[in-house]
């Protein structure tokens, strides 16, 4: 049995009703919602958003942005 990493899977529609697993890109970090990192909910995305995206998702929305340092 070979282990797969699901963060690395998205399943795309090749034809009506016919799916397929196919590896997806990088994910750059994510938006975090909430000040506690155990207790949160996060956003991953797979572009980093500009400086003033991010400066104004958490002034306005209190988002917090995490790279991801893998």
């Amino acid at each position: 049995m070979t282990d797969i990493d699901a963060n690395k899977l998205t399943i795309a529609e090749i034809a009506e009703g016919e799916y397929r697993f196919v590896g997806s890109t990088p994910i750059a970090g994510w938006y975090r919602l909430g000040h506690e990192t155990i207790y949160c909910t996060k956003f991953s995305m797979h572009k980093k958003p500009s400086f003033i995206h991010r400066f104004f998702m958490r002034v306005m929305l209190g988002w917090y942005w995490e790279d991801n340092l893998k």
